[in-house]
């Protein structure tokens, strides 16, 4: 998945976790706790490989084993964000030294509208099995001339 998708995937799925209450403060400059980072990285995240996702242009999948060193100059200095490989766990980092941690409950559910032309219908329908393919989940999509439904449950 490139970085555009994996960006575009995080904020619809984002919506569908539940959050802490509680933010974790994790330090800034030079007194940033990597332990306390690699740790919940290992724990909480559990996976293979995580999915970075800062920019646009600048997300992708990373090993577990090396997205310590991929992150060590934005901690404290940019907000972003790290997802397990299923996209039901997350980890929120913010730029002022503290971070959130979100994980799914229950099916993810979620439902999107596009508007298309007939030259964009082909395309809309494409980026509407990508979103459920990417999370894993069965689809349903509806089509019209002029929409597209799509429901991944």
């Amino acid at each position: 998945m490139d970085s555009r998708q994996l960006y575009k995937a995080a904020e619809h799925i984002r919506t569908t976790l539940t959050w802490e209450k509680n933010w974790i403060h994790f330090g800034t400059a030079n007194d940033v706790k990597y332990d306390l980072i690699n740790e919940l990285i290992e724990n909480f995240l559990q996976s293979e490989y995580i999915n970075f996702v800062h920019e646009r242009t600048n997300s992708g999948a990373v090993e577990a084993t090396k997205i310590l060193s991929a992150i060590k100059d934005l901690l404290g200095k940019n907000n972003f964000e790290l997802w397990n490989d299923s996209m039901d766990r997350a980890i929120q980092f913010n730029r002022i030294g503290v971070l959130l941690k979100g994980k799914k409950k229950g099916p993810i559910t979620f439902s999107m509208k596009w508007r298309i032309s007939a030259i964009r219908y082909f395309s809309a329908f494409w980026k509407a099995q990508q979103i459920c393919d990417l999370v894993g989940l069965s689809n349903k999509i509806w089509l019209s001339k002029s929409q597209i439904w799509l429901s991944c449950t």
